[in-house]
């Protein structure tokens, strides 16, 4: 990994799998979105965190912009940097995917919060069968 890539990691929500996006500063900062997955929580902040906090033993990868436009490394690093301590997560609209995806190509994007929106998932998520969401996250790698 370099500083400034775009990184993710495979997290559980229960048993629903899902990837978690930052970008990776060094061993000692990555900067995420803190945002609870599958809920809108306006209070949710982009924040540092460790690497070993972002990925606690799993295996972590960067996501490849080979072939795209995508900022330098250092600005990506300065535009992360500049939205610390930004609230305002929303599942589908600003989540840690696309705060990543914006910092490295500055046009947000999520294609798992695409996929959801593809399954019909929609605004009342949190109240949803985890059975919808399990198979709307599962299509394919996100």
């Amino acid at each position: 990994m370099e500083s400034g890539d775009h990184i993710c990691v495979r997290r559980l929500l229960g048993r629903i799998p899902y990837m978690h996006h930052g970008i990776y500063i060094s061993r000692s900062e990555v900067i995420h979105f803190d945002g609870a997955p599958l809920r809108d929580n306006k209070d949710s902040t982009i924040c540092y965190t460790t690497l070993s906090k972002f990925s606690p033993g799993d295996w972590t990868g960067v996501i490849p912009y080979k072939g795209y436009f995508h900022f330098s490394y250092a600005e990506v690093i300065e535009r992360a940097m500049s939205r610390v301590g930004e609230h305002g997560y929303n599942l589908f609209t600003w989540n840690c995917e696309h705060f990543a995806t914006w910092c490295v190509t500055d046009h947000p994007g999520s294609h798992q919060a695409a996929k959801l929106i593809a399954a019909g998932v929609g605004a009342g998520v949190a109240g949803v069968a985890g059975a919808g969401v399990a198979g709307a996250l599962q299509l394919g790698n996100v």
